[in-house]
């Protein structure tokens, strides 16, 4: 009896034994890809932490030097030892607590950068890593823009109204920056029957002329530096500028002596003239207001007159006393 289930033999052709051949090709190719991946990949992080060793622990990428160019340095008492220094003090330091910055791309520029702006009083500082693996700092000192005075001594500040630094004692302040300094006195008031009223013209209403002087009463004096500059701010520095800039353009006549500030806690400003007399400014009033209502005053009522102060702090009344 026949099996009908029975397979029947089937012989490999030419052309089965080169697709088994092609096939094997194939897969042993595959193998040796992955193999030569894995070793790729193997010899690639090797050599990236070799290289990275390299420029990191190796003592030729040493900082070499501190180059310093100063900008503006004819006020400042800041030293080159001074900011090498901090140089020093940093390259001593770790960086990620493993690393030493001594190594010139581990070197934390900004860092640095931020350790002289708050050590040292330096306005802009530029941290450069040079090719002759030194580092480079550019430096530009606080220009002064004023002089405080505090208890017969000066100050040079900042257009902010930050200390610069003192001024030694033989040293005299720049004549071309304006005086600034606190009275710590209470403002002047003017009683109406101490006035006498006169019209001068449309746009000044009144000019007033004070018949009697005015009693101040005087604070106790503060005697803190700190003090007195933390309330010497940005605000006061800009009035005080603009006030010198309009009147050298508007009035050249007047020369500015300084600029006195009757109290930290108020905005009335005592310019005092090479002439003589005071003119009272304040700062919440219009400057362009306040300037026109002293050259209108100036030029109509009080010309060729000597006077002790003009007072510009109401609007469109003038105080004066001869």
């Amino acid at each position: 009896m026949f099996n009908i289930f029975k397979k029947k033999k089937r012989f490999l052709t030419e052309e089965d034994i080169q697709d088994t051949k092609v096939a094997s090709r194939k897969y042993l190719l595959k193998i040796r890809q992955k193999r030569f991946r894995k070793i790729y990949i193997i010899l690639s992080i090797v050599l990236f932490f070799g290289v990275i060793s390299f420029l990191l622990f190796c003592k030729w990428f040493n900082i070499r030097g501190l180059e310093i160019e100063r900008e503006n340095a004819e006020h400042s008492l800041v030293t080159n030892d001074q900011m090498q220094s901090i140089f020093e003090n940093q390259l001593d330091q770790k960086k990620w607590f493993i690393f030493s910055q001594r190594n010139i791309f581990l070197f934390d520029s900004e860092k640095f950068k931020e350790n002289i702006i708050q050590n040292i009083n330096l306005d802009v500082s530029q941290v450069h890593k040079k090719i002759n693996f030194k580092i480079q700092l550019v430096t530009t000192e606080k220009k002064p823009v004023a002089v405080f005075v505090f208890q017969n001594a000066y100050y040079y500040i900042d257009r902010y109204g930050k200390l610069i630094r003192p001024l030694l004692a033989e040293e005299e302040p720049d004549s071309d920056l304006v005086k600034v300094f606190f009275s710590v006195i209470e403002p002047v008031v003017v009683e109406p029957d101490l006035v006498e009223s006169k019209a001068l013209n449309g746009e000044v209403s009144e000019a007033v002329a004070v018949t009697e002087s005015q009693p101040q009463e005087i604070k106790p004096e503060i005697n803190s530096l700190d003090f007195l500059l933390s309330k010497m701010d940005e605000s006061r520095i800009n009035f005080v500028l603009n006030v010198k800039q309009k009147l050298i353009t508007i009035l050249p006549n007047i020369k500015i002596d300084a600029f006195e500030f009757l109290d930290p806690q108020v905005s009335d400003v005592r310019v005092h003239t090479n002439q003589g007399y005071v003119i009272y400014f304040d700062q919440q009033i219009e400057l362009e207001r306040q300037i026109s209502n002293l050259k209108i005053v100036l030029d109509q009522k009080l010309k060729n007159k000597n006077i002790k102060y003009i007072d510009l702090r109401y609007k469109d009344r003038i105080y004066y006393q001869e």
